[in-house]
């Protein structure tokens, strides 16, 4: 059974690697996931920044919160918020955009997962 510290250490190994990958590759991981990427080197640093910078500073904070018993509260919070706005946002997009690809849906379901985990874990009595 998941517990609150290890849905919170999944998901900031899960946000480290992908934030270092897209600080690494921006230009190959936005092709494979989305079919194209920005082209102009502006695009590619702030996809590095957003993607790859933000996204790794999130999974740091996810491991500092997790580490300790009196913060997890806080992280499956942080994670609900962060994996609800990515949720909200892709799925706004499916309506004002069209379908997404599998990699879009694949997320959503991630994130939804991951939303109702937290939330399990949130009515649950807090591990050591």
């Amino acid at each position: 059974m998941l517990n609150d510290q290890k849905i919170i250490m999944f998901n900031s190994i899960v946000f480290g690697l992908v934030g270092s990958a897209f600080l690494v590759f921006p230009q190959t991981l936005a092709e494979f996931t989305t079919g194209s990427a920005p082209s102009s080197p502006s695009g590619l640093m702030d996809m590095r920044a957003v993607y790859g910078g933000v996204v790794l500073g999130f999974g740091a904070v996810l491991y500092l919160l997790g580490r300790s018993p009196e913060t997890r509260r806080q992280g499956l919070l942080a994670l609900i918020a962060v994996l609800g706005g990515m949720a909200i946002g892709r799925v706004i997009g499916f309506f004002v955009d069209g379908p997404g690809n599998f990699f879009m849906c694949t997320f959503l379901a991630y994130e939804v997962l991951f939303i109702l985990l937290c939330v399990l874990a949130l009515g649950r009595k807090p591990t050591a």
